[in-house]
Parts: C-alpha cells; sequence; structure tokens
C-alpha cells in the first residue's frame, strides 16, 4: 500500500510543478542519445557527439538563437493546379534549440492567389500555432500574404524561418533564404533590427548591408563598413552564369539608396549586364588573378550616371567579354561619369566588335582617373578600344596614367567630335603608357585642346602599321581643329610604318596650332615620321622626318621651328675646306653651316632652296669668304641677293642669316652680324 500511495504521490507531485503551456516536443525532437557515450568506446559516433556538444552549449548558457544546422530551403519549382501549388519535397535539422530533424515533406501552399508571398517556418511546437497553416503532423507551418509588398511576421517561440516563397496563379516563381545559420546570432532583415539600447549586441542581417551589425547603445552599425560581399548573395565560382549574375545585382541593388563598397573575392561568370545606380560605388577585389567578372554573352557593366560625390570606383580585379560578349563598359542615353576611378585592372575584350569602354554620344566623361590598368583588344578589332565617338557631348580633363594597351584594330583611345557647333575635348591626358602591337593605331584626338602625350613607349609592332599611331584631327566644323598639343618623351621601338602613315599626324591649324614636340624618336624600323601639315610647331631635341606644307624634312637636332610652309633646321653642319671658287653650293641639309676656306673665296649660289627655309652661316676660318650678289654663274633658283645690293664679304668670326624667297626664287640675306 505505501509503494502504492509513494507512486502516486509522485505523479501528483510532477503535475503539480509542471510549467504551464509548454510545448509537447516528444513527437519531434528525434533524439535517441539518453546518455553521453564514453568518448573511448567503439560505438561513439561523430552526430552524437555534435548533438551533445549543442545540449552542453545550452546548459552552459553559449547556445542563444534557433539555428538550421542543414536543409531548409525547397526549389521555385512545383506543380499548380485548383488553387494549390505543391513544392518539391525537401528536408530540415535545425535547433530551435532543441533538435528538429524534420524528413523530405512537400508542402501545398493553399488558398493562393496572384502576388501571393508564403513564409516558411520550422518549429518543435506539436500543438499548432496560431496565425500558420502546419504541414500535415510535421514540423513546418506557413503564412501566406496575398501581398506583393508583405512585411515578415513575428516568428514563434521555438521556431526558425526557412524561407520566403513567391507565387503567382500557376508558379513558384522565387524562394528567398531566410534561414540562420549560427547559433550565436539571429537572423533578421534590417527594417526588422530592434530598438538599439543593449550595448554589445549583435544581429546577422541577410538583406541590404548583409553580415554582423552591432548594438552600440544608440545605434546598429555594421561591423563589415558597409561592405557587401556578392557571395553573401549568393555569387559562387561553381555558379551557372545566371545565378551570379542575380546575385551580382543584388549585391548592388542592397547599396543603391545609400551607396557602399562591394567585395569581389573570386571569379564569377555573369550572363547579364550589372546595372549601376546612382550613387557612390567601390567595387573592390582582391588582385586580377584572385577576382573577375566573365561575360561571355552581354556587356559587362551598364554604367548610371556617376558624378562626384555619386562616383564609381573599380579595383583590383579582371572584367572579361568573350567573343560573343559585349562592352566591357557601357554608358546608356545622356549619362555622365565623372570623377571616376579605374585601378589595378585587366581588362580583357575578345570581341572584335565591342570595346572596353563605349560612351553614348551624347555623354560626358570628365575628371576622370584610369591608373594601372592594361587593356587588351584584339589585332583585328572593327572597334577602338576605349570608345568615345561623342555628339554633343564632353570628353574633358581626363588622365591614364601608367597604362598598357594591348593589340589594336581601330585605335586604342578615340575621341571623336561629330559636334555641329565650336567645340573641343580639353586636356585629356597620357602619361607612362606601354602600347604593345597597336599596328591598328594608338590614340586618335578629334578637336583636341591642350592634349597631353608623355612617357609614350610603342613596342612590338610584329606587322606593317595600318592607321596613323598618333592622330589629331578637326571635327564637326572647321573651327574644331587641335591646338595646345603637348607630345614629349614618345619612342617607337622598332616596326614598320604603312605606306602613307605617320607616328604623328596633326590636321592643319595654320594660325594658333600651338604644337610642341620634345624627345620623340625611333630605336630601329622606319624613321619617326610626323606630318604637321601647315602648323605652328616648336620641335627640341627629337629625331624624325618631318611633312610640312607637303615639303619633307629630315631632322636630328637641337630645336627645330615649323611655321606655314616653312621648315628650317637648326643642326650644325662643319663642310670640307674650301679651296676655290664655289658655284650652287650645297654640302647638306644643316640649318647652321660652319665654313672655313685656305683663302679669300667666293660662294655664288646655293642649292637646295625651299620656300621659307632659313639658313645660317658661320665663318669659322681665318680668310674672307664673298657672297656673290645675283651672280649669272650660278642656276637662277640658287642666286643670292644680298643686303648691300654688291657682294657681301663674311669676315672671320662673323656670321649672316637667309631665307629662301620661292616667288623670285632667291637666297635672300636678312642679318648680317
Amino acid at each position: 500500500m505505501s509503494r502504492l500511495f509513494c507512486s502516486l504521490l509522485t505523479l501528483l507531485l510532477l503535475s503539480l510543478f509542471a510549467l504551464p503551456g509548454h510545448a509537447d516536443h516528444s513527437a519531434l525532437r528525434n533524439d535517441t542519445f539518453n546518455t553521453l557515450p564514453d568518448s573511448h568506446a567503439g560505438s561513439f559516433r561523430t552526430d552524437g557527439q555534435r548533438f551533445w556538444d549543442h545540449e552542453a552549449a545550452q546548459r552552459d548558457e553559449r547556445h542563444f538563437f534557433a539555428f538550421i544546422y542543414s536543409g531548409g530551403l525547397h526549389v521555385a519549382s512545383g506543380a499548380c493546379a485548383g488553387g494549390i501549388c505543391t513544392s518539391p519535397a525537401f528536408s530540415t535539422e535545425a535547433f530551435v534549440p532543441e533538435r528538429v530533424n524534420q524528413s523530405p515533406t512537400a508542402i501545398a501552399y493553399s488558398a493562393i492567389g496572384t502576388g501571393d508571398v508564403c513564409w516558411v517556418i520550422i518549429s518543435s511546437d506539436n500543438n499548432g500555432i496560431t496565425g500558420w497553416t502546419r504541414v500535415g503532423t510535421t514540423a513546418y507551418y506557413y503564412q501566406c500574404e496575398g501581398d506583393t509588398t508583405p512585411n515578415e511576421p513575428s516568428l514563434p517561440p521555438n521556431s526558425a524561418s526557412l524561407m520566403r516563397v513567391s507565387i503567382s496563379a500557376n508558379a513558384i516563381t522565387s524562394v528567398r533564404d531566410m534561414r540562420n545559420r549560427s547559433p550565436f546570432f539571429s537572423t533578421v532583415d534590417i527594417a526588422m533590427l530592434p530598438t538599439p539600447g543593449v550595448v554589445g549586441r549583435g544581429i546577422r542581417v541577410r538583406d541590404s548591408i548583409r553580415g554582423l551589425w552591432m548594438d552600440e547603445g544608440s545605434q546598429w552599425f555594421s561591423l563589415s563598413g558597409r561592405t557587401v560581399n556578392v557571395e553573401e548573395f549568393g555569387a559562387s565560382p561553381t555558379a551557372t552564369a545566371a545565378v551570379n549574375s542575380t546575385a551580382i545585382q543584388a549585391a548592388i541593388d542592397a547599396v543603391a539608396s545609400t551607396g557602399g563598397r562591394i567585395l569581389v573575392p573570386q571569379r564569377y561568370a555573369t550572363n547579364v549586364a550589372l546595372a549601376t545606380p546612382n550613387v557612390h560605388i567601390e567595387f573592390v577585389g582582391l588582385g586580377p588573378e584572385t577576382s573577375a567578372i566573365i561575360n561571355a554573352t552581354s556587356d559587362v557593366f551598364s554604367l548610371g550616371s556617376h558624378i562626384l560625390p555619386n562616383n564609381l570606383v573599380i579595383r583590383d580585379m579582371t572584367l572579361e567579354s568573350g567573343t560573343g560578349g559585349g562592352h566591357i563598359f557601357v554608358v546608356a542615353g545622356s549619362n555622365q561619369i565623372g570623377g571616376m576611378v579605374l585601378s589595378n585592372l585587366y581588362l580583357l575584350q575578345r570581341n572584335d566588335a565591342r570595346s572596353v569602354w563605349f560612351h553614348n554620344t551624347s555623354g560626358t566623361y570628365i575628371d576622370n582617373l584610369v591608373q594601372q590598368v592594361w587593356s587588351q583588344h584584339t589585332l583585328t578589332a572593327t572597334v577602338p578600344t576605349w570608345n568615345f565617338p561623342t555628339d554633343g557631348g564632353n570628353v574633358n580633363t581626363n588622365t591614364w596614367f601608367r597604362c598598357r594597351f594591348t593589340n589594336t584594330g581601330n585605335y586604342a583611345v578615340l575621341i571623336g567630335n561629330n559636334n555641329s557647333a565650336v567645340n573641343f575635348q580639353y586636356q585629356n591626358t597620357f602619361r607612362d603608357i606601354n602600347f604593345e602591337d597597336p599596328r591598328g593605331g594608338a590614340i586618335s584626338l578629334t578637336s583636341a585642346n591642350g592634349a597631353i602625350l608623355e612617357g609614350i613607349g610603342v613596342y612590338d609592332l610584329l606587322g606593317v602599321t595600318t592607321r596613323t599611331l598618333f592622330r589629331f584631327l578637326t571635327g564637326g566644323v572647321s573651327g574644331n581643329t587641335p591646338r595646345n598639343i603637348t607630345l614629349r618623351n614618345i619612342q617607337r621601338i622598332g616596326g614598320t610604318l604603312g605606306v602613307g602613315l605617320f607616328d604623328v599626324h596633326i590636321d592643319n591649324n595654320p594660325v594658333n596650332a600651338a604644337i610642341s614636340i620634345s624627345n620623340v624618336r625611333n630605336d630601329g624600323g622606319s624613321a619617326f615620321a610626323v606630318d604637321l601639315g601647315d602648323n605652328i610647331v616648336f620641335i627640341v631635341n627629337s629625331s624624325m622626318t618631318i611633312n610640312n606644307g607637303n615639303r619633307s624634312v629630315n631632322y636630328t637636332g637641337d630645336s627645330l621651328s615649323v611655321g606655314n610652309m616653312m621648315p628650317f633646321t637648326f643642326d650644325s653642319l662643319t663642310p670640307a675646306q674650301i679651296t676655290g671658287v664655289v658655284i650652287d653650293y650645297n654640302p647638306g641639309l644643316g640649318g647652321y653651316w660652319r665654313l672655313s676656306s685656305d683663302a679669300s673665296r667666293n660662294i655664288s649660289g646655293i642649292a637646295g632652296g625651299v620656300n621659307g627655309r632659313h639658313l645660317y652661316i658661320y665663318n669659322a676660318g681665318e680668310f674672307d669668304i664673298l657672297l656673290l650678289n645675283d651672280d649669272g654663274s650660278s642656276a637662277a633658283a640658287n642666286r643670292i641677293i644680298t643686303l648691300a645690293g654688291g657682294n657681301l664679304t663674311i669676315t672671320p668670326n662673323h656670321w649672316v642669316q637667309l631665307i629662301y624667297d620661292a616667288t623670285t626664287p632667291r637666297w635672300r640675306v636678312v642679318n648680317y652680324y
């Protein structure tokens, strides 16, 4: 009797002290481990150790939040009929906080309509949850809203979020991952962050700026420094191009309202152009070898307007377009790009008919910096590598610095100007540039004003050039002529220029071209050739063949000024001593002659006169040299007209200046010193 009494008393006490309202989890726990096995026993299992570690964490208060250990998602597909859409079966292992191990089960979403959104959770509650539809006797519950902009419902106790499912009248259209994968942090949308005030509390945000956020008392702040990682949004080197395109675009959209930094840590294939919003965005990789975005079928980036402070920065990665791809960068409509920085990039364009950069004809591109960027195109390209056709747009004050261009079919950089009004492309600068096999042309600038090309090397010309390497053209209307051009320290290493082509060509601007050329030359191959038209040019310390006013001059020397139809040279020439009467003297093309004679000698004429050619003659000897005035012993075109109207004596250590007048035609003395 006493034993029966004790048993009844024990049952009564247990019922009295049982916690009210506690859910019945027994049917769902699925936990077969009653005692912790000896770690040295042969029956010890890894999974068993994991579950006991979890329960030990609960006991020691090191486990704070419900989380999904594995599974928990179905794909965006399924059969829909009669107002019901049935998902594929899926399994889930969760700790809520007790372990729930749900075997593969499909969900039949019922009473659905166009635009419905359903929230799916897993719970250890076996008694049902108010407002939620239970899937049979499983651990799955769902709640649907006929709303295209739904609000996430509050999460019931002993539950964890799985997904948000979008459903139309005849299809499951998308599935968004809502799982919390960590037992130490809860996971919410950024709009669901609780009111700050618990200093040190951390929560993982699963949308917008994803990652860990910390409560510092008065506000929540992102521990990532507002950097989003494309892999947080589903990008993966092993994922399909479609998946990566969606994921990377989602990462961009996450910073669309505030701007931010986007981390591209690995190499990803895409198949849709990535669209950038009109805010400050910085794309950051881990280096061109490690990080890449590769598009084989369309443009890589479609850029919105980015003007400081909403500028664009892209650095430390590879961007590649395949043979069937589009432009790497395309700027649509009248979008403007200003203050952009492209740095440490490898830009590989494999498509002959597409560019690395294509800027719409009406866009503006101003104050941008392209530095340490390698642009590679093809020798059969039909379009420029960097293409700014411009029709009313402006391409001003941009800098290419320490860049490399490999292979061109139709110029590495082309800045055009088809404006019907007088309009210039101002102060674009190219410094420390390496061109490798640019047989299709290096740089073409139209209506350039204040352009600077400095420290340019042309290497590996493995074939005859098909275009002039550096050209400056008149655009739109006749007033848009090139002017204020500086070419400095340009060298071509070997190579052969095509027939009628030049290293440098500058369209005519005979009034105010103000062209300055210094230290330009070739090292092997064809002579460095410059076509100056009828421009006024100042040349210093260069070696070249000059085509000016349809007259060709070979020039090697210290300085040269070339005006309209007036080529003249200053390189020094010291001919052999004069030992007799000289008729039609022609010792060479030098512009400065140092003459001497064995006695007083006469020069009756000088050959080689070209309209406007200047010649300086210095008597470096010990005897007089006489220039005979209009002497009949020389050909008419070689005769000399002196200032005195008679013969002119050049005494030792004195010199005269002559200019050739093709109209007369005669050499005319203009100065005697």
